[in-house]
Order: C-alpha cells, then structure tokens, then sequence
C-alpha cells in the first residue's frame, strides 16, 4: 500500500489499524450500479483517510482532585466535567463536541449543561492531537502521563504539599477504569459492602504469643494535580517541554517518568535506582559515560564554588553509591532509612529546576549546548 511509504501518512495512522479502516471503507461502498458515484465517494473516503484532520481524545481521569475551573495546559483541557470544560475544549478543538451522544457511562447531557460542575462528576482531560485512531488515542495518554509527571519533577518540596513518596502506587493517577478509582469505589462502597471489602485486607496471624485479624487499607487524598497547574510558571515549563521534540526536553521527559515510578513505588531498592536513572538522564553524557561525569556536573549546578566540592562528595559517596549497591546487587545502609531515598528525590528535582532554568536562559537546544553549558560552568564562562 503506497500511503504507508509516505513518513507523513504513518505519523497519523498505526499501518495495523489502517487494513483494517481501508478494508471497512470497501465494503460499505454504495452498490447502487453507479460506477462515478462509487469512484466519487471512495476518492472522498481516501481524502478524509489522508487528512483526517486533528483529533479530540478525551476521558476520565482516577485518583486526581479539582475543585476550580478547567486549566488548560498546551493541547489538554482538565478539570471537572461540565458546561465550561466543554465550552473551552471545543474552542481548542475548533467544531462542535458530540460528547453527549456517545453514550459514555462518564458524560450525560445533565452535566454538560449545568452551570457548575458537582464535584461528584469525574476529573476528565481532552486532548487535541494531530494523529487519528489509535495513535490518537496513546498520544493522548501521552499527554495526560507528561503533565503529571512533569509536574510532579518540577514540585521542589512535596512534603510542604502533604505528599509523601514510597508508599505505593494504588493512588497514581491514570486513566479511570484502567486505573482503578479507589475514591469512587470507596464512596460506592459505602452502601455496598462487597465492594468495601475488596478495598482493603483482612490478614489472620497466629502464633504462640498472639492470634488475631490485622486489617489495612491505603488511604491517600486524591493528587493535587491542579494546584500545581495552577502556578503558571510550573504550567509553562510543562507545556514547553511537552511541545518541545528536541533533546533536551526528551531529557526531562524520560527524568520525570522515572521520577515518577521513584515516587510511586514502596521499594527503597526501586525508588534510588529510579532516581538514578533520572539524575543520569539529566545530568549524564548522550552516550553514557562515567559516574564522576554526574557529580562533577551535580556539583557544578551549585551557585556558590565553595559548596561544590562537598556537593561532589554527597553525590559519589551517597547518591551514587547507592544507585550503584541496587544495580549490582550489593547490600548498602544507606538504603536502611526511608529518610535517605526522600533525599535524593529533593535533590533530583531540584537538579531539573536548576538544569532548566540554564536551559531557558540560554535558550539550549541540543546535545552540544548542554555539553557545554557544563563546561562553561566549570571554567566560569
């Protein structure tokens, strides 16, 4: 098929998907005898199949708070479903949204023509993106992934927020019905007690000093994704990154994903090899190299020279020493204390707000450019 030799046709379709819209676009041909009125409209299916013109994806969101009104972030509208979230997502999208017609278990025409969305409707996003059908569908996921991850990497004091890493990732934003929604599920469960069982654990213990049921459960307010949208700083930095293809923003992409996991897992193993991971991709060389090469640098994002070394000495002998004890399976102290882990996580976002503010200032666009802002920084260019 000669439309998928085209690099601009396969940035829009999956070529799987494609077989299968072009076999379904044959088969409801009008068979009315006509043979222009079957050319006609096959050359009008090809031409909407090549420019199938932006897409709006959007869906519910789990485990994510939003009490004010929608925000919008690059091509996402978020906030609570009703009229406003509607009216400014299809000024972004640039025709009318049908959302009320798809029969979606999430959206009835009640809440879209409210004046004031109720907080028991669901947090939803809405993307606006280039590709169609399933492409479409993951860029958006994409998107909505980004926005909490990046948000999360440029929050330099997360505990100030009442957020505390390491303790699982049961709370982790997704998308809602693959992600399950224990907040919707616990407020169900509260006139549906099979449900409120699934919510938590009953363990039975015995022994020769004890014998009892422990119960436990995970109990987390739903992610402050919208105050940390709020400030409009944070927002830009996301949403330039997110725009932004080159590769410094792929470095702060695959930092914040990696931050992220750091923070959403109950592993001290996990979290410091995920934080190294990030640290390295922000700070190492394109091609790898040593691990004096990111305490060096570590060292020299410090402003004032006299704490560079001590600065250096924290990265090699902590940091990296402990990044390295998980990667090759050795045992390591440092690990014994969650305190440690919470650490390095501070320091790693205040790396990405120190890295990106050199990156804004001197407009750093490449490899090179971050090469030798640290070579700069390092002869005091």
């Amino acid at each position: 098929m000669s439309l998928l030799k085209q690099a601009s046709f396969r940035v829009l379709w999956d070529e799987e998907e494609v077989w299968g819209i072009v076999a379904s676009m044959v088969a409801t041909l009008p068979m009315d005898g006509r043979e222009q009125h079957v050319r006609d409209e096959l050359d009008r299916r090809l031409k909407h199949l090549m420019s199938p013109g932006p897409s709006l994806v959007a869906f519910p969101v789990s485990h994510v708070g939003w009490k004010g009104p929608p925000i919008v972030a690059g091509n996402a509208v978020m906030g609570r479903l009703g009229r406003e979230w509607m009216t400014i997502l299809q000024g972004k999208y640039g025709a009318p949204v049908t959302l009320a017609d798809a029969g979606v278990w999430w959206c009835e025409e009640s809440a879209l023509s409210a004046i004031e969305s109720s907080q028991e409707q669901p947090v939803v996003i809405g993307v606006v993106v280039s590709s169609a059908g399933e492409r479409a569908r993951r860029v958006a996921e994409s998107v909505f992934e980004d926005i909490v991850e990046l948000s999360l990497l440029f929050e330099p004091d997360l505990e100030a927020q009442g957020l505390f890493s390491l303790r699982g990732g049961a709370f982790r934003p997704g998308l809602r019905g693959l992600q399950v929604d224990r907040h919707a599920l616990g407020r169900i469960g509260k006139t549906c007690e099979p449900v409120l069982k699934e919510l938590s654990a009953s363990i039975y213990m015995q022994s020769q000093a004890h014998r009892g049921v422990q119960h436990n459960w995970y109990g987390e307010e739903p992610w402050p994704l919208e105050v940390f949208l709020q400030n409009d700083e944070r927002r830009a930095n996301v949403v330039a990154i997110m725009a932004d293809q080159g590769p410094i923003a792929r470095r702060f992409k695959i930092a914040a994903k990696w931050y992220a996991r750091a923070y959403w897992s109950s592993s001290k193993q996990e979290s410091v090899l995920a934080l190294g991971i990030a640290l390295e991709a922000l700070l190492g060389e394109s091609g790898g190299g040593p691990g004096a090469i990111l305490g060096e640098r570590y060292a020299l994002l410090h402003s004032d020279p006299h704490e560079r070394k001590q600065a250096y000495d924290h990265f090699m002998k902590k940091i990296y020493e402990a990044r390295s004890a998980v990667a090759h399976g050795r045992g390591s102290n440092l690990l014994d204390d969650f305190r440690f882990i919470r650490d390095v996580a501070v320091r790693t976002a205040w790396v990405a707000g120190s890295l990106w503010s050199w990156v804004k200032k001197g407009n750093l666009q490449s490899e090179e450019d971050h090469r030798k802002l640290f070579a700069d920084l390092k002869w005091g260019v």
